[in-house]
């Protein structure tokens, strides 16, 4: 995951009226879903949305550990 902070040019260009905006990007590089604001019973549904648009080999492998990731 990334993030911007702009002076405005980008969040006019993307549309963004609100704090947090989260913009899940497919493999080409096209939008694929656009969240604005944040609830923790949001978490599910981002979850779900990005593994829906990662290959099939990648939903194979286990989840990296917080040990692992460092």
């Amino acid at each position: 995951m990334s993030h911007i902070r702009d002076s405005g040019t980008v969040a006019r260009h993307y549309g963004v009226t609100a704090v947090p905006n989260l913009f899940v990007i497919d493999q080409r590089g096209a939008i694929a879903q656009v969240h604005r604001g944040y609830s923790p019973q949001q978490l599910r549904q981002f979850a779900e949305e990005i593994a829906a648009l990662l290959p099939p080999e990648a939903l194979k492998r286990p989840a990296a550990t917080d040990k692992q990731a460092q």
